[in-house]
């Protein structure tokens, strides 16, 4: 319990609402399927030194930083005519 009373002490000192812990500890538990203390606290330790001390932050640094994992070539585009067969609406 001790180790735990620290995590909790360091949260309240960076400022950690009751909403960024609730939201640290469910990318914990998706991660994990499991608690564990300390990787939340890797979670918000990381948002803290990053700036992000809002959900609202966090979400809009993941906004800016989601794309493509592996970026490639544009997909091809078929040559000559197309091998399946139009739709067309009836009526």
């Amino acid at each position: 319990m001790e180790k735990e009373a620290e995590f909790l002490d360091a949260w309240i000192q960076m400022g950690c609402s009751d909403e960024l812990l609730l939201l640290a500890r469910d990318r914990t538990i998706f991660q994990l399927q499991e608690f564990k203390w300390t990787y939340m606290n890797g979670i918000l330790t990381r948002w803290y030194k990053e700036g992000l001390t809002t959900v609202e932050a966090v979400e809009a640094s993941e906004r800016k930083t989601a794309g493509p994992s592996t970026p490639g070539p544009p997909p091809s585009r078929p040559r000559g005519p197309s091998r399946c067969p139009r739709m067309t609406s009836a009526g």
